[in-house]
């Protein structure tokens, strides 16, 4: 068989950079970083206007916030990472 049979991690990638050497290493990092950089600027986007809601609806500071309320912004902030970002 062709199929190539990797001991693992390091293996996986002295074999990758025999066969295509160091832009073989690198392959996909260009759409990770574009994922990577919007993705965050959505998450704390999100993130940011969640925490914005509850101070509105407590009357309280961020740091007087509960535990439950900062999850859940932060869980709001992963949708609204993941949902614009997800079909890259």
């Amino acid at each position: 068989s062709n199929a190539l049979q990797f001991k693992g991690p390091l293996d996986c990638a002295k074999k990758v950079y025999e066969l295509e050497g160091i832009k073989g290493i690198y392959k996909g990092q260009v759409i990770t970083v574009v994922r990577e950089f919007f993705g965050y600027g959505f998450y704390f986007l999100g993130y940011e206007f969640a925490i914005s809601k509850f101070k509105e609806y407590t009357g309280k500071q961020q740091n007087e916030l509960s535990s439950i309320m900062l999850m859940a912004s932060g869980a709001f902030g992963g949708f609204s990472m993941w949902l614009p970002i997800y079909p890259i």
